[in-house]
């Protein structure tokens, strides 16, 4: 094993970690309060309706679905690196093509589905 690929899967490794830590980041996402929860509830004049739709959007769409499909995401690709990293340690520079097909079976293609 060449001394820059030992380097290059101990980077694999360590960018896993950094990538697991930011999926706990991202997991721990929230809106501001004002989005979330009514205010002037109780008052005259109660809470619009439309802001309560929009706390129900935040909470349905943003904290249940955006939040938890990125940490969800971001997971599963630490996860691979780490699994990568350790599948790969002591083969030969010459598995990294199999290093790249590995990593596109566990995390999926990285092609958007439509042009950006």
């Amino acid at each position: 094993m060449t001394d820059s690929f030992k380097a290059d899967i101990d980077q694999l490794n360590r960018l896993g970690s950094t990538v697991k830590t930011l999926a706990g980041q991202v997991g721990a996402l929230r809106c501001g309060k004002g989005a979330v929860e009514p205010f002037n509830s109780g008052k005259p004049g109660g809470v619009l309706t439309s802001h309560e739709a929009a706390v129900a959007l935040t909470k349905d769409l943003v904290h249940g679905a955006l939040v938890a499909s990125a940490k969800t995401r971001l997971e599963g690709v630490a996860d691979a690196m780490a699994y990568t990293a350790g599948q790969y340690r002591t083969k030969d520079d010459g598995v990294r093509d199999q290093i790249q097909a590995t990593m596109g079976q566990l995390c999926g293609p990285w092609i958007p589905d439509r042009p950006l």
